[in-house]
C-alpha cells in the first residue's frame, strides 16, 4: 500500500493545513557464534552453514551450461535523518536511524546462442518510481551502450513502507513524502546501477532451476468483502482468498559455484507499522538478509550470493494471518511489538524459500526474449471481447475518496466503501462530476494536473520469458484476483511456444497505483479507489500484455504508443533541509561518549552507548557502516556485527544547536562468544567551507560473560525480555 504517497498528496491539496543478524536463525541455517569477518564491510564471512557449491542434483548435468549468469547487491541506504519515509503518510514518521540497511539485488541472465540478456533487479524500496527507472537507463547506456534498455531491464521494489521517501518527479508522490529529497534519489539512483554493474562483471557460464510451492499460513487479504464480489465459479478455483504460491529461481554456475536465489510471494511489506522511524527492509529485507547471512554473503564484492524476496500481486494481501484489528481497525501483532512480527513472516519467507532452493527443481532451458512497450491509460479503447460487447475505456488518473480510508495496514481518515450510490452530497457531487470513474466519488484528478500530470498516464508494460517461464512486469499493485487473471490472459497466449508459468512481478520500473477488478472496483474498498484509470483498469491491462504476448510468439516488436513525458524540468516539491554546521557540546569533542557502557553484561541484554556526533546526513555511509561491535582477539580488534544486523540499532536525535545524539544499542544475541567487547561508532560531521570531517568515538571495553557471573545491579541497561536469539530486536523507535 502507499498510503503516504497518496494520501499525502490528497492531504496537501484537499485539505487545509535490513537486514537483521538475525531475529534469529534456526540452528541448520545460522553460525554457532559470532566471529568476525576479516573485512569491514563484508557480511559475516564466517556465517555459513555450507560451502557455496551446488549439491549433486543441482548440477549433475555434463552439457554446456544454457545460460551465462551474474549476481549484484549494492547499498541503497539513503538519508538516516529528517526524511519522511513513504508509505504510511505520517508526517511524524521521519528517518531517525537504521534498523537495516537497504540494498539492490541484481542478476543479470544471457543467453549464448541468441546473445539476448535480461537484468532482473530487486530494491528495497517502497515503488520504482519512473525517474529512477529512466535515471538508472542513462546511466547504463553511458556505460554499456544499447546493451542494457528498457526492453531488457526490469527492476521491481519490495514494496517495504520503512524506506526514506522523496523519489519521484510526479507531485502526487513527493508530496506524500514531505518533497523530492535529491540525496535519496542519487543514492538510490547509484546503488540500483552499481548492482547491475556487479551482476554483469560476474558473468560466467551457469544455470537456471525453478521451484514452486506454497507458503500457508503468511498472508491474508485485508479487503474480503471486495474479493467476493468476483464470479461464485472464478473463486471456486482457488482454495484461498489470496496467492499462497511462491516461485523460487536458483541460479548455478557450471563450476558449482552458487549465484543466488530470486522468489516472488505475495504480501505488504507492512509488518512494521508508521510509528517505526528507523530504517528497514520490512519482511522481506529481513528474509533476504536471513538467506545471505546463511550463505556468507560478502557485500563488499561482486558476484557474491545474493537473495532477493520480490513482490507480486500484493494489492489486498497484509502480513497479519490469524491476527485481530485492534481499537483503530489496524492490525494488531499478537507476538508483541511489531518488530517481532516482521521476524516471523520474514523468516516463513526465507524458511520456505530455502526450502524450495533446497529441493527438486525444473531447470529453465529455451532461451530468452522480452517485450516492452509504453502505452497512454490515461484514454485507452478496451477490446469489446474484454467488455461483454459493450463499448469501454480508461479514464485520466483520479483517485476516490476511500483511498483516505486507509487500510487494516494503515488505517485512514475517513470509512472505505463511499460509492457513487452513497446518499452523501459530497459523493453524489464528485460523481456528477467525473461520470467517466463509474461509482468512484473522485477526490482528486492525478491526470489532469494545472501544468503536468500529478501522477504518470503512460506506463510501461514488460514481459519476459526464460524457457517455460514467463516474467509480467506491472508498474502498479494488483490485487489477487487481478493478478490472477492477466497471468491466466498471458499464458494462454504463451503455452503454445512451451511457457508453462507465470510470474505476476508488481511494483515494477514505474508505480501507476492498484488495479482492482471491475467486480472489486464497485465497492470502493482502499483498492478500488486506488485504481487510478477507472473500472476498466483491469481490462487495459489484459488486452496491453495479450498484445506484448502475441508479438513475443511471433517475434513481432512492439513499438511504444506513447512516450513519457520529461517530468524532470516539472515543479518539484524538495524536502526540508537542515542548516549546514555540525558542534558538538562545549568542552566535548565530536566521537566522545555521553554515556558508556556498564563493566560486565550477559547474552539477553542490552548494550547502549551515547555518543555526541555529527549530523548522519553528511554522509550517509554507503557500503559502511555508522556502528561496529567488535571482540578482542590475539590479533587486535574483531568487528562481529554492523548497522545492517538486526540486534543492532543505530539512533539519532537531534540536540540543540546543532548538535546530533548518537545511540548505538546491541542486544546481545544468545550464542555470542564471551569476552571482552566495545562498541565503535563513526561518522562525518561538516566544517567549514562545506568540508567533510570523519571522526571516530569508542566505549569503554566491557565483558560479556555466561549468565550467573554478573551481579544485577552493575547493568544499567537489562534485557528487554527473553534473551535474543542471534539478532532478535524489540525496539525500533528513535533516541529519546
Amino acid at each position: 500500500m502507499i498510503r503516504a504517497l497518496f494520501l499525502g498528496g490528497v492531504l496537501l491539496l484537499m485539505v487545509p493545513s535490513t537486514v537483521p543478524a538475525t531475529a534469529s536463525a534456526d540452528p541448520s541455517a545460522a553460525p554457532t557464534s559470532h566471529t568476525a569477518p576479516t573485512d569491514p564491510l563484508m557480511g559475516p564471512a564466517d556465517a555459513t552453514d555450507e560451502p557455496r557449491t551446488a549439491s549433486a542434483p543441482h548440477n549433475a548435468s555434463e552439457t554446456p551450461a544454457p545460460f551465462l549468469v551474474g549476481s549484484g547487491v549494492y547499498d541503497i541506504t539513503g538519508p538516516p535523518a529528517d526524511v519522511m519515509m513513504a508509505g504510511y503518510v505520517e508526517f511524524s514518521q521521519t528517518t531517525h536511524g537504521i534498523h537495516t540497511r537497504l540494498r539492490s539485488r541484481a542478476f543479470v541472465l544471457v543467453d549464448p546462442a541468441s546473445g539476448r540478456r535480461v537484468v532482473l533487479v530487486n530494491i528495497d524500496q517502497i515503488a520504482v518510481f519512473q525517474a529512477v527507472s529512466e535515471r538508472v537507463l542513462e546511466r547504463l547506456r553511458a556505460t554499456f551502450g544499447d546493451l542494457y534498455t528498457a526492453e531488457n531491464v526490469h527492476i521491481a521494489a519490495t514494496h517495504t513502507h520503512t524506506a526514506p521517501g522523496g523519489l519521484s518527479d510526479y507531485f502526487m508522490y513527493s508530496s506524500g513524502t514531505a518533497g523530492f529529497s535529491q540525496q535519496n534519489f542519487d543514492i538510490v539512483v547509484d546503488g540500483i546501477y552499481q548492482s547491475i554493474v556487479r551482476a554483469h562483471q560476474s558473468l560466467a557460464p551457469g544455470t537456471v532451476r525453478m521451484a514452486r510451492g506454497d507458503l500457508l499460513d503468511s498472508s491474508v487479504s485485508r479487503s474480503p468483502d471486495a474479493y467476493l464480489l468476483n464470479p461464485q465459479e472464478e473463486r471456486d478455483r482457488y482454495r484461498a482468498n489470496v496467492d499462497t504460491e511462491m516461485t523460487v529461481l536458483r541460479f548455478d554456475r557450471a563450476d558449482g559455484r552458487e549465484v543466488g536465489a530470486l522468489s516472488w510471494f505475495a504480501v505488504h511489506a507492512t509488518s512494521l507499522h508508521s510509528d517505526t522511524t528507523l530504517i528497514s527492509g520490512d519482511n522481506k529485507g529481513y528474509a533476504s538478509y536471513l538467506f545471505e547471512r546463511a550463505k556468507g554473503t560478502r557485500y563488499d564484492t561482486a558476484g557474491t550470493f545474493v537473495a532477493a524476496f520480490a513482490n507480486a500481486n500484493a494489492g489486498d494481501v497484509s502480513p497479519y494471518p490469524g491476527s485481530r484489528l485492534n481499537r483503530r481497525k489496524e492490525w494488531e501483532c499478537l507476538e508483541g511489538p511489531h518488530i517481532r512480527c516482521n521476524a516471523t513472516s520474514g523468516r516463513k519467507q526465507y524458511d520456505r524459500a530455502r526450502a524450495l532452493y533446497d529441493g527438486e527443481t525444473e531447470p529453465l532451458e529455451g532461451g530468452i526474449d522480452f517485450r516492452h512497450r509504453y502505452v497512454d491509460f490515461s484514454s485507452l479503447e478496451i477490446d469489446p471481447r474484454l467488455t461483454g460487447g459493450a463499448p469501454a475505456h480508461t479514464c485520466y488518473g483520479a483517485i476516490g475518496l476511500s483511498m483516505l480510508a486507509g487500510t487494516p495496514d494503515g488505517i485512514g481518515i475517513t470509512r472505505p466503501g463511499q460509492s457513487c450510490t452513497d446518499p452523501s452530497f459530497l459523493a453524489r457531487l464528485l460523481c456528477l462530476r467525473h461520470p467517466c470513474h463509474g461509482v468512484k466519488p473522485v477526490g482528486l484528478a492525478t491526470g489532469r494536473g494545472l501544468l503536468a500530470p500529478l501522477t504518470p498516464q503512460v506506463i510501461p508494460l514488460q514481459l519476459i520469458r526464460i524457457g517455460p517461464l514467463v516474467l509480467i512486469g506491472v508498474p502498479a499493485e494488483l490485487t489477487t484476483m487481478s493478478g490472477r487473471r492477466l497471468r491466466e490472459t498471458v499464458l494462454k497466449e504463451l503455452e503454445p511456444m512451451g511457457v508453462r508459468h507465470a510470474v505476476l512481478a508488481g511494483y515494477a520500473n514505474a508505480y501507476a497505483g492498484y488495479v482492482a477488478t471491475r467486480e472489486e472496483y464497485q465497492r470502493q474498498n482502499y483498492e478500488g479507489a486506488s485504481t487510478h484509470f477507472g473500472e476498466w483498469t483491469l481490462a487495459g491491462y489484459q488486452q496491453e500484455m495479450q498484445r506484448l504476448a502475441v508479438a513475443l510468439r511471433e517475434g513481432r516488436p512492439t513499438p511504444s504508443s506513447a512516450t513519457p513525458p520529461d517530468m524532470s524540468k516539472a515543479f518539484r516539491l524538495r524536502t526540508p533541509h537542515r542548516i549546514p554546521g555540525d558542534r558538538a557540546p562545549w568542552g566535548k569533542a565530536f566521537g566522545s561518549v555521553s554515556v558508556d557502557a556498564a563493566d560486565r553484561y550477559t547474552p539477553g541484554m542490552t548494550v547502549e552507548v551515547r555518543f555526541w556526533g555529527g549530523y548522519p546526513n553528511n554522509d550517509p555511509l554507503i557500503q559502511g557502516s555508522y556502528l561496529e561491535v567488535q571482540r578482542a582477539a590475539p590479533e587486535g580488534w574483531q568487528t562481529i556485527a554492523y548497522d545492517w544486523d538486526a540486534e543492532t540499532r543505530f539512533l539519532w536525535k537531534a540536540g540543540w544547536f546543532k548538535t546530533s545524539k548518537i545511540t548505538v544499542q546491541w542486544d546481545i544475541p544468545a550464542d555470542v562468544v564471551p569476552g571482552r567487547y566495545r562498541i565503535l561508532h563513526r561518522g562525518h560531521t561538516l566544517g567549514r567551507k562545506g568540508r567533510r570531517l570523519p571522526y571516530e568515538g569508542v566505549s569503554r571495553v566491557f565483558a560479556v560473560e555466561r549468565p550467573g557471573t554478573v551481579p544485577a545491579d552493575s547493568v544499567p541497561h537489562p534485557a528487554r525480555g527473553a534473551a535474543p536469539a542471534s539478532g532478535e530486536v524489540v525496539i525500533l523507535s528513535e533516541a529519546r
